[in-house]
């Protein structure tokens, strides 16, 4: 599995996603140098917005040689086939939102078995992630698509794929089939 993944050429949008005013306190904001770049930071109390990644997940399940996969109802990825995924909350921990939404996806229950990768991804100048994939078992509930997902379907790991909304989904599918899926195992 690659760790990074662009998909826009970079330093476009630089813009995209900056305040223009302070957070806190509601001054103009003023383009800074701090550490290798400009950043956009308050002269009134020192607030500086940073672009940090939104951590994510990505939760591969496998059952008889068959992966589940969710036709996404929404961007990114509208239209097209992935693993269950999603942001981790600001009060969970990733297993704990690799659970979350899964269940939120596909009404099944899962147990979170290994860390079996991570990966930078740049989807477009608003989306930046950095996504942990996890191993997981189905150990409860009932297939039904709800929330991102139009529908959810097993694939066969020894035919082909439908259409990916992600590269970065692709390859965990490929280490998997052939038997190249690193596991770091969860207790």
């Amino acid at each position: 599995m690659k760790h990074v993944y662009v998909h826009y050429p970079q330093g476009t949008g630089e813009q995209a996603g900056r305040f223009a005013f302070c957070p806190v306190c509601r001054t103009k904001l003023a383009q800074q140098p701090l550490g290798r770049e400009e950043r956009p930071m308050c002269p009134g109390c020192g607030f500086v917005q940073f672009r940090n990644p939104a951590p994510a997940v990505g939760v591969l399940i496998v059952e008889e040689r068959k992966v589940l996969l969710g036709l996404r109802r929404n961007p990114p990825g509208q239209g097209k086939w992935a693993l269950p995924s999603g942001y981790v909350e600001h009060d969970e921990d990733f297993v704990a939102a690799a659970i979350r939404e899964v269940r939120e996806e596909t009404g099944l229950e899962i147990k979170v078995q290994a860390v079996i990768g991570v990966s930078s991804s740049f989807l477009s100048p608003q989306a930046h992630f950095l996504a942990v994939y996890l191993l997981a078992r189905v150990v409860g509930g009932e297939i039904v698509a709800e929330d991102d997902l139009e529908v959810v379907r097993w694939f066969s790991l020894d035919g082909l794929l439908p259409e990916m909304a992600f590269p970065e989904d692709v390859d965990v599918v490929a280490d998997c089939r052939s038997g190249d899926l690193r596991q770091i195992p969860l207790a």
